[in-house]
């Protein structure tokens, strides 16, 4: 639960692709800047909800071995039923695969990034 569904991945003529579900709903980055400009804030039970039910997301990919790696408010959608989804896994890496990531530069977005997957020492 959630998580995006993903259906499938593949590459077309040299591009890469991920097929996921629709999440209908607004990005959680959308909902803070919507409560920023109207000066309220969610309450507290509701966000410390959708941050319980998003780290059960997380422990559970991290359980399959699956890592975001890049984790942030415009990858979480928030549905009409106030479900948070994390959403896009494009630069997600199997633990343990070889080939199915870069290795070297740094991924992800820097501002949400730990101090250790900027310096390259995380996977």
């Amino acid at each position: 639960p959630n998580i995006v569904q993903i259906f499938g991945a593949g590459r077309e003529e040299g591009v890469r692709f991920l097929a996921m579900e629709f999440v209908p709903g607004r990005g959680l980055d959308a909902v803070l800047d919507a409560a920023r400009d109207a000066r309220t804030q969610q309450p507290t039970a509701t966000v410390v909800g959708w941050g319980a039910r998003l780290a059960r997301a997380l422990a559970c990919a991290h359980a399959a071995g699956i890592v975001h790696r890049d984790v942030k408010p415009s990858n979480v959608r928030i549905t009409s039923d106030d479900e948070p989804v994390l959403l896009d896994f494009g630069i997600a890496h199997e633990h343990g695969a070889a080939g199915l990531t870069l290795s070297g530069p740094f991924m992800g977005t820097p501002l949400y990034a730990a101090p250790e997957q900027i310096a390259g020492n995380a996977e």
